[in-house]
């Protein structure tokens, strides 16, 4: 009976390996649970594309695309007072700030060359009118009239408020760069 007593009193072999295993499934949960995070954060963030080997693309020997206006990097010093020789490119120069003062006379003078009696009748049968050629379809806003686009100081708060609403946009020669030549 001693013989069988000793050997009762001994762990069981079996319930060691029983929480081994269940420890050993917890981690691999776990782990597993981790990486298919990671996967799916992985694919949130990127995707798998099919890429033809080989492709054949025909093409014309010329193309026509849309040229976008160049960008052109604001000056931070204020406009030379020995290019400002005029009153009325002084009241430009004051009016539009030191940053488009030179872009603002550059059109001027691409447009008008300073000339408040300038005209010009566009093939859409709108009218340009005075130093900044401010076109017809603008007359019907607040001090923008015909009168108003004939006197140089008065067209130089309609063409503010113009550009103050839309960019240098509206004025042609800003959007096919003719007043490049004319910035100084």
């Amino acid at each position: 009976m001693t013989k069988m007593n000793k050997i009762s009193n001994l762990p069981k072999k079996e319930n060691y390996v029983g929480w081994f295993y269940a420890l050993l499934l917890i981690i691999l949960f776990f782990v597993s649970w981790f990486a298919f995070n990671r996967i799916v954060d992985w694919f949130d963030s990127h995707q798998i594309i099919k890429n033809r080997i080989v492709s054949m693309q025909f093409k014309w020997p010329i193309s026509i695309e849309k040229r976008e206006p160049q960008i052109i990097e604001r000056a931070i010093e204020p406009y030379p007072e020995e290019l400002i020789d005029t009153p009325i490119k002084k009241y430009i120069a004051e009016k539009f700030g030191p940053y488009d003062a030179k872009i603002a006379l550059s059109i001027v003078a691409s447009e008008s060359n300073f000339n408040a009696e300038a005209w010009n009748i566009n093939s859409n049968g709108t009218i340009d009118i005075g130093i900044w050629q401010i076109n017809s379809v603008h007359f019907s806003k607040e001090s923008c009239s015909i009168r108003d686009a004939l006197d140089p100081i008065r067209a130089t708060d309609c063409a503010y408020r113009i550009f103050k609403e839309s960019g240098w946009q509206p004025w042609t020669v800003f959007n096919n760069g003719a007043y490049l030549a004319k910035l100084e």
